[in-house]
């Protein structure tokens, strides 16, 4: 069993081995006690709960839950003088923080308010000593009564995130518990170091927590975000480890640096960064700066806190990924990864406390300077528009409300006139209640830019320094995506209004959750009368009475396919439209619901079960009262299809990306509804898989990724297979088997400059232009990654994996793959042929490549079919436009044709 070391001497009482510090702790005794193994989940939750009973500095705070059940614990640690200040603390950074309120004002509270610093501590579970580390920390705050914590507590208030991803870091001990024999094992190649899947760095849903701060999937960070914005601090740092052969990093920060944040940032981490070397000198410990780790995507547990006007930091610890390891150096030990970060930790509560009047005003400026530049711009608003995709536009419009940005729901039809990011000339367009609109000029202007702006320049002396290192051979330095707007993954037309709309519509307040607002009309009240909608409440007394052949919901937005898993669910039969109709006056797209009241079982509540899906989706459901259709297909007609409910499995386990599982697993089961379960890729060779309707491949990593021979013959009985980004790679190295292909050689030639264009597939002579641009290269140039660039797709029109993505669908691309269609193959989304890159960075040669290049197709074998998407559809949980393409295949493609 695990021994777990005791923190500090006393207040739990010992449970382990530990090591006495007498170094830069600056303790009353004149030591620290380091741990010499990560201390569990539960031990560090009691830890914290003694602090807060047992010591008058500290307070405990219960920010929310994690999806296993574990509490997400902050402590608040300052002088007890000070406590009755931090009731006020809110209302006072509010008036800090907006530019609007009088300037006296805004000076009295900072001169009343105390500088905040948060310690984030293991938001990568398998990181495990920043959580030790920030207990330590705590401990000492807590009890040390030495004149230099007396100042800090005094004049600042640290607060202590101990545990941010306890799912990981469960994980991961019960690793270190299994394969810690009878002593600890230092080479780096013995098998404790060396986690089985899915490790511990991500969160029960296997999602990278440290990515997800400006996109808020996962509860961990919608409680974290929603605590940190009623506190607002100063000063953030973000406790990880990196490799075992690196030392310590700490700020200033690689480039390239998101451009909306200030220049004056960069001299407050150089400040740090001074501080922290000053500490590290006097104990010896190694370190090094600017070299990694930049600010540019703004999802980082860094950069989204700058965003916010704090001084935001990634401090990364060589690790020992357990109890020691062997390095190049010596052996690093755990107290050894411990004491780094805590010597950091508390160097930077010194510091941020001596400096906490300048940091208040930092901040203070920085939304006077964010005000500024909003005002420079010719526009005034963003506006979205919610008839489009309107689930969509809520959980946009809910997701940047959650992050203290000013959003304003429309509540009546308003005609704005607006343009558009792509260009042109203004125009007057009609914005329907429920639609949203975003003011420009606000404090959180540096943050929602950043989200929303299409794309932001990379400083270009970083970009020919790339291309010098390519050139070279040299690793490349892009550490993320380059580019992730959220109108774009969201299949959203961003407008641009240069008029004030100020006072319309209603505030969306800062929220936690993204469920649909009560007050959200749900059902519409009448087949023949749109417009006329009534609340949820009201669905089986007002709809009934025009529901007398049925129901129709709309293929417009996620909420369909939800309200589909649930209506499956309840046992209600379920047909789709593979084409557009038109009734009483609404648009039906492609993919729409049918719900026949006559195909029920008698016993089946159908209107209440129709308000219930309607309340719990946010789908918009309409009563109908018979078959007729003013344009396209009857409802009674062949083209109107009866969905089988399909059964759904998603491989797990090596060699599978944890990521990418997660995000499919999260999409179909959390957001969807869907029952799927989850099958061990290992076991698919031998398991009896016509149980199964649906088996979905997610992204694979390099090794070992042979087909298994049963599951080909499952196709070819009837199965649909859905593979995603590495799994193409896997399924296409599949002899004899697929007729698609990944190109290996930029080279061209004649069968690559066909590509897979639908415009090439057309009559027009230019169409094909740009695959044959490829002949010209030359041959053995390997094709190279795209770090995360928005690539403009092309789709066709009646294909079901197209359903609701129209009129405009973009991809990511994160991989350096070229997916070439074979005989036989429908090519349902490829890349624009002519110019596919929206934002972010391309290398040229891979863009001339990727146009016309398929993103998505399908091939039938036998009675079943194979789905390929070149890249992952679920990245992140933040693409609905692509997630709905992945949703289509599971959901739709079972019953419908290639």
């Amino acid at each position: 069993m695990l021994v777990v070391a005791a923190m500090v001497a006393g207040l739990a009482g010992p449970v382990g081995p530990a090591s006495a510090w007498a170094g830069a702790g600056g303790s009353s005794s004149g030591e620290e006690t380091l741990p010499e193994r990560p201390t569990p989940v539960e031990r560090l939750v009691d830890e914290a709960r003694h602090l807060a009973a047992d010591s008058p500095r500290v307070e405990l705070e219960e920010m929310g839950r994690t999806a296993e059940g574990d509490p997400l614990l902050l402590l608040s640690i300052t002088a007890e003088a000070n406590r009755p200040r931090l009731a006020s603390r809110p209302a006072r950074m509010e008036t800090i923080i907006d530019p609007r309120r009088p300037r006296g004002e805004r000076d009295a509270a900072i001169e009343a308010s105390l500088a905040a610093v948060w310690v984030v501590g293991s938001v990568h579970g398998d990181e495990a000593s920043g959580s030790d580390a920030a207990l330590l920390l705590a401990r000492h705050l807590a009890s040390d009564g030495s004149e230099r914590t007396r100042e800090i507590l005094s004049r600042s208030v640290v607060l202590i995130e101990l545990c941010a991803n306890p799912s990981g870091r469960r994980r991961f001990l019960q690793h270190l518990r299994s394969f810690t024999f009878s002593a600890p094992d230092a080479d780096p190649e013995a098998v404790e170091h060396r986690q089985m899947w899915p490790g511990g760095r991500t969160n029960h849903w296997f999602f990278d927590l440290n990515r997800d701060w400006a996109l808020l999937t996962q509860q961990e960070t919608r409680a974290r975000v929603a605590a940190w914005l009623r506190w607002r601090p100063q000063v953030v740092i973000d406790l990880h480890e990196m490799g075992s052969r690196s030392s310590y990093f700490f700020p200033p920060s690689a480039e390239p640096m998101n451009p909306l944040l200030p220049s004056s940032l960069g001299t407050w981490l150089e400040d740090f960064g001074r501080a922290n070397a000053r500490a590290f000198d006097r104990e010896g410990l190694d370190y090094y700066v600017g070299e990694d780790f930049d600010l540019f995507y703004p999802g980082y547990g860094d950069s989204w806190p700058s965003l916010n006007g704090a001084v935001g930091m990634t401090y990364e610890q060589g690790t020992s990924r357990g109890i020691e390891m062997r390095t190049p150096t010596g052996v690093r030990r755990y107290e050894d990864a411990v004491r780094g970060h805590f010597t950091a930790a508390l160097a930077t509560c010194r510091h941020a406390a001596a400096r906490g009047p300048e940091l208040l005003r930092y901040q203070a400026a920085f939304f006077d300077q964010a005000m500024e530049e909003a005002g420079r711009r010719d526009e005034r608003e963003y506006l979205i528009d919610g008839a489009v995709h309107p689930a969509e536009a809520r959980r946009l419009a809910t997701l940047l409300a959650a992050q203290g940005i000013e959003v304003w729901r429309i509540e009546k039809p308003l005609r704005v006139k607006v343009s558009e990011e792509d260009g042109g000339g203004a125009r007057e367009h009609r914005f329907s209640p429920g639609s949203f609109r975003i003011p420009l000029r606000q404090p959180a202007y540096p943050l929602l830019e950043s989200l929303l702006r299409r794309e932001l320049p990379i400083d270009e002396d970083f970009l020919e320094e790339e291309r010098t290192r390519r050139d070279e051979g040299l690793p490349l330095r892009f550490y993320d995506v380059t580019s992730w707007s959220l109108a774009l993954s969201h299949g959203l037309t961003l407008y641009r209004s240069r008029r004030e709309l100020s006072g319309l519509g209603r505030r969306l307040e800062e929220a936690g959750s993204f469920a649909v607002s009560a007050a959200e009309p749900l059902v519409s009240g009448s087949g023949t009368a749109p417009g006329l909608e009534v609340g949820a409440a009201a669905a089986v007394d007002t709809a009934a009475a025009h529901a007398a052949y049925g129901y129709l919901i709309p293929y417009r937005d996620s909420a369909c396919p939800a309200a589909l898993a649930f209506l499956w669910k309840k046992g209600v039969r379920v047909h789709t439209a593979r084409e557009t109709f038109h009734q009483g006056g609404i648009d039906y797209p492609a993919g729409s619901l049918v719900v026949k009241r006559r195909a029920q079982d008698e016993d089946l509540p159908l209107d209440a079960v129709m308000a219930e899906a309607a309340a719990r989706t946010g789908a918009r459901v309409h009563p109908t009262g018979g078959a007729w259709t003013d344009e396209g297909p009857s409802l009674g007609s062949n083209r109107v299809v009866l969905l089988k409910p399909p059964r759904v499995a998603v491989a797990v386990g090596p060699p599978l990306n944890p990521s990418s599982v997660g995000a499919v697993l999260w999409l179909l089961r959390e957001e969807t509804g869907l029952e799927a379960t989850a099958v061990p890729f290992e076991r698919l060779g031998r398991m009896h898989l016509r149980e199964w309707d649906v088996i979905v491949l997610a992204d694979m990593r390099a090794g070992d990724r042979r087909l298994p021979e049963h599951l080909r013959q499952w196709v070819e009985l009837g199965g649909t297979l859905v593979a995603e980004a590495g799994a193409v790679k896997m399924l296409t190295g599949v002899e004899d088997w697929l007729h698609a292909s990944l190109v290996e050689d930029l080279g061209g030639g004649e069968e690559d400059a066909q590509g897979d264009s639908l415009s090439a597939k057309g009559s027009s002579p230019s169409a094909s232009e740009p695959q044959n641009r490829r002949s010209m290269r030359e041959p053995g140039m390997r094709p190279e990654r795209t770090p995360g660039a928005i690539l403009r797709l092309e789709l066709a029109k009646h294909h079901f994996l197209n359903f609701s993505a129209g009129p405009d669908a973009h991809a990511l691309v994160l991989s350096d793959r070229l997916l070439q269609a074979g005989d036989g193959d429908v090519v349902a989304a490829s890349y624009d042929a002519f110019s596919p890159r929206v934002a972010g960075f391309v290398w040229p040669e891979m863009e001339e490549a990727l146009a016309g290049r398929a993103w998505s197709l399908s091939e039938s074998h036998g009675q079943g079919k194979v789905v390929l998407f070149a890249e992952e559809t679920a990245f992140r949980g933040s693409w609905p436009v692509t997630e709905r393409m992945l949703l289509n295949a599971v959901l739709w493609g079972p019953s419908l044709g290639r």
